[in-house]
């Protein structure tokens, strides 16, 4: 156990955790303060479901990882190693999105043309409107349905989940999702993100 793992271990603000995989890792870790905890105004609605943690060294934790906390569930971006002298990893720090949806992934039925056919159920990701500053000119162009109406949402899932340019997803509050097919679904570290319309 390195020192920053003692430190980890014996915070009273340790959280028992379990990351979500073929066999699951029970761990703990320590939610850092963020917004108005912390002192600071979040200036930015949009971020109120970034969090970030430290992880002992022995979790093993990566981009893509599912994190179960008590009854929420978060998505591990941006994974970090903290190293002890340059040397032996001394914990992990990542970014954590709060999962929001538990969303099924249907796709077209051949015959019918309805999104009856269900790929995969029970994915957990973050689904939110893309934020104002990413919104250029040139994807509202792209985008032409959607001008002038909102913008689009786009959603965070496992690499794993299988969403693509096929997908409709409907969340558990049964509103049904369209993955863009004017942009890419994109994947980097196990992290899916693509657009998503609103099909109201």
């Amino acid at each position: 156990m390195t020192i920053l793992d003692e430190i980890i271990a014996t915070d009273p603000r340790k959280q028992a955790v379990t990351i979500i995989r073929d066999t699951n890792v029970e761990t703990y870790m320590v939610a850092e303060l963020t917004g108005i905890e912390s002192g600071k105004r979040r200036l930015d609605p949009y971020f109120d479901f970034e969090n970030l943690a430290k992880f002992p060294s022995d979790s093993e934790i990566v981009s893509g990882d599912l994190i179960l906390c008590g009854s929420l569930y978060y998505l591990a971006m941006a994974v970090e190693e903290k190293r002890f002298m340059d040397e032996e990893i001394s914990n992990y720090r990542a970014t954590l999105y709060k999962c929001n949806s538990v969303i099924s992934d249907y796709r077209l039925d051949a015959t019918t043309r309805k999104p009856t056919v269900l790929q995969t159920s029970g994915i957990h990701c973050l689904i939110t409107q893309v934020r104002a500053q990413a919104w250029d000119e040139d994807k509202a162009t792209m985008l032409k349905q959607y001008r002038g109406r909102q913008q689009p949402f786009q959603v965070f899932a496992q690499a794993a989940s299988g969403i693509s340019v096929e997908s409709i997803l409907v969340d558990q509050s049964a509103r049904r999702f369209r993955v863009s097919k004017e942009s890419d679904v994109f994947i980097s570290e196990n992290i899916l993100q693509c657009e998503l319309l609103w099909e109201r």
